[in-house]
């Protein structure tokens, strides 16, 4: 039998973009690569508490912040759904980028958050029985 090895794990997901009669409007599908996820999440969600703090510091009226925000925002959307079904919610919630996020970060913390610390663990206790 030959060596074998496996591909990185991939979180799979539908996220359902419902209408107002709360019917399903669009399906986004998520293919996370855990590493991209891991390696990159922290310094987008620290990009958002800055800009956040920006609005906080020079007021909700800010054009620069508010594009902080908006930049910042965006780059969370696109590691979740990729640049194309970003520009697909983007329009769903009509550029208005701070209600998207309030509606996916829910999404982000109890449904990928909680397969990538599992993938994490795995990979870590993988790593520590081969340095034993």
């Amino acid at each position: 039998m030959a060596y074998q090895i496996k591909k990185k794990k991939h979180i799979i997901k539908q996220l359902e973009l419902l209408n107002d009669k709360g019917k399903p409007e669009k399906t986004l599908s998520i293919d996370i690569v855990v590493d991209d996820f891991r390696n990159r999440y922290p310094s987008v969600m620290a990009d958002i508490r800055k800009a956040q703090s920006m609005i906080d510091e020079k007021g909700q009226d800010n054009v620069e912040a508010i594009a902080a925000s908006q930049i910042a925002i965006k780059a969370l959307f696109v590691l979740v759904f990729g640049q194309q079904q970003t520009k697909t919610l983007i329009e769903y919630y009509e550029n208005r980028y701070f209600e998207g996020f309030m509606d996916i970060i829910p999404f982000v913390t109890d449904e990928i958050m909680p397969e990538v610390q599992k993938a994490v663990n795995e990979e870590n206790a993988r790593i520590s029985s081969i340095m034993q």
